[in-house]
């Protein structure tokens, strides 16, 4: 996501200061690189804005939104050096001039001061990154407390249940039973002549 898009906005940025690569043809594919290294970088921005955060996360990512415009701000003087060059050497000066290697060595030297910003940018991603691993750790730790409470829960619903059957079974057996049994009591005086009892 992030790291990847603002690697590939310093992948861009270096070929642009590169003197070998210093052909419209190259430039013209390295601006095109960049203009979509940008895109990709300022696309997984917005998916972590999106994001909910936990207040250490919320931190991480004021200071991150900070110095990712301080980087982005840093990128254009390179930018700016970058399309310098451009000019010069479309208006027909060679590579040689020493216009244009002055512009080469501003475009370097604005690359420069980018990079530490990138660093700086690089470690608050890395921080937010943290936190949200944090995050994530004690989610799981909340989820498994709550499954063995679930567990729990399920095994105890399930043993009342089963006591609750058994009860039920026990009573409905019993309603069947003692009046059978008197039943057969009954019969048995009968089949031995005692006719006086119901």
């Amino acid at each position: 996501g992030l790291r990847v898009a603002m690697s590939d906005v310093v992948i861009g940025e270096r070929g642009l200061i590169n003197p070998l690569m210093a052909t419209p043809e190259l430039r013209k594919a390295q601006w095109a690189y960049l203009d979509q290294a940008w895109a990709a970088a300022d696309e997984a921005y917005a998916e972590y804005e999106k994001v909910p955060r936990t207040s250490a996360e919320d931190k991480a990512w004021k200071d991150l939104i900070a110095q990712w415009e301080t980087w982005k701000a840093a990128h254009e003087k390179v930018q700016v050096a970058a399309r310098a060059v451009d000019s010069a050497l479309a208006s027909g000066l060679p590579l040689t001039d020493a216009g244009v290697a002055t512009g080469l060595e501003g475009s370097a030297a604005a690359s420069a001061e980018a990079r530490k910003e990138l660093l700086v940018t690089l470690d608050c991603v890395n921080k937010l990154r943290d936190e949200n691993v944090r995050a994530a750790d004690k989610a799981v730790v909340v989820a498994a407390t709550d499954s063995k409470l679930g567990k729990r829960v399920m095994a105890a619903t399930i043993a009342v249940g089963i006591l609750l059957a058994l009860a039920l079974g026990m009573l409905l057996a019993r309603s069947i039973t003692v009046p059978m049994t008197g039943m057969a009591r009954v019969a048995q005086a009968m089949a031995r002549g005692e006719m006086d009892q119901h």
